[in-house]
C-alpha cells in the first residue's frame, strides 16, 4: 500500500494522515470469544485485514501485547476425581491454582500450554499476569485446538462408527470443539451424535439412533480398559440441548 506507513498494527497515510487499524484475524476473533472459522470463509493463517476506522484503545492493547502463554493454551480433557478417590489429594489455590471448567459429566476441561517436550497447565497467575480473562483464556484454547485439527485430523470409518486421529494428545478433546461437531463431523455422518473419549488419545462417534454404531463404541471402550494410557471415562455421551449428556446403556 504505497504511502502508507505500518506500525504495531497500524497504518497511518503519510500525506493525508488518514489512520487505519491492521488485524489479524484468526487472533482478533479468538480475543473476542468468536469462532476462528467464520460461515462461509474461514480465517486462514496469517489472514489480516484492514479496518477503515482508526483503532480502538482496546484493539491497540490486544494488537501490542506479545504473545503469552494463554494465547498459546490448548484446551484440553481430564477425568474428574470422584471425592472419595484412594490416593493423596493434592489442592491448589490462589495463583497456582489451575482454570478447570466442568465440560461433561466425569470430564473436565483444562487449558495446556507446550513448554519444550512437556505440557503445563494454564493457571490463575497467567491470567493476572497477561490480564486475561476465563472467557477469553477459553476462546483461545478452542481456537488453538481447531488450528490443530485443521492441520493433523484424520477420521476414519470403521464400520457404523468413525474413529478421530490427531497427535496423540487431544483427540479427546475434541468433545469440546464445536467446529469439529458443527462442521467435520456431519461432513462423515448425520447428527445427532453418541461419542466415547475412553484415553485422551481416543475419540469415536456415530449416529445417536444407530444401535451398530452404539454397540461400536462401547467395543471401543471395552479394548481401551483397563489397560489404557490416560483414561478418562468408560461413558459414552450423547449431544444434549446444553452440551454433552451420559447415554444410559440399553435395557437388559
Amino acid at each position: 500500500m504505497a504511502g502508507w506507513r505500518c506500525t504495531k498494527g497500524v497504518l497511518t497515510n503519510r500525506c493525508t494522515g488518514q489512520v487505519r487499524t491492521v488485524v489479524h484475524v484468526a487472533a482478533w476473533r479468538a480475543r473476542l470469544g468468536l469462532s476462528i472459522f467464520s460461515p462461509g470463509k474461514p480465517a486462514l493463517a496469517g489472514e489480516l485485514c484492514v479496518s477503515p476506522r482508526p483503532p480502538h484503545p482496546f484493539m491497540l492493547r490486544f494488537l501490542r501485547r506479545k504473545p503469552g502463554d494463554c494465547s498459546r493454551a490448548v484446551a484440553y480433557l481430564k477425568p474428574q476425581v470422584p471425592e472419595d478417590a484412594p490416593g493423596p489429594v493434592v489442592e491448589m489455590t490462589g495463583e497456582g491454582e489451575p482454570i478447570i471448567h466442568e465440560a461433561a459429566p466425569d470430564l473436565l476441561g483444562v487449558y495446556l500450554v507446550e513448554e519444550g517436550s512437556q505440557f503445563r497447565y494454564v493457571q490463575r497467575r497467567d491470567l493476572t499476569r497477561e490480564r486475561v480473562s476465563e472467557v477469553e483464556l477459553h476462546a483461545f484454547g478452542l481456537a488453538n485446538l481447531d488450528t490443530l485439527a485443521a492441520e493433523r485430523l484424520e477420521i476414519r470409518a470403521i464400520g457404523p462408527i468413525f474413529a478421530v486421529l490427531l497427535d496423540g494428545n487431544f483427540e479427546a478433546s475434541l468433545l469440546l470443539s464445536e467446529q469439529f461437531w458443527s462442521k467435520t463431523a456431519p461432513s462423515c455422518v448425520a447428527g445427532p451424535y453418541a461419542a466415547t473419549v475412553p484415553a485422551r488419545d481416543v475419540l469415536a462417534f456415530g449416529p445417536l439412533a444407530d444401535p451398530e454404531a452404539l454397540a461400536g463404541l462401547t467395543a471401543v471402550v471395552e479394548r481401551v480398559w483397563p489397560g489404557g494410557d490416560h483414561l478418562l471415562t468408560r461413558s459414552l455421551y450423547k449431544q444434549a440441548p446444553t452440551g454433552w449428556a451420559k447415554l444410559s446403556p440399553p435395557a437388559g
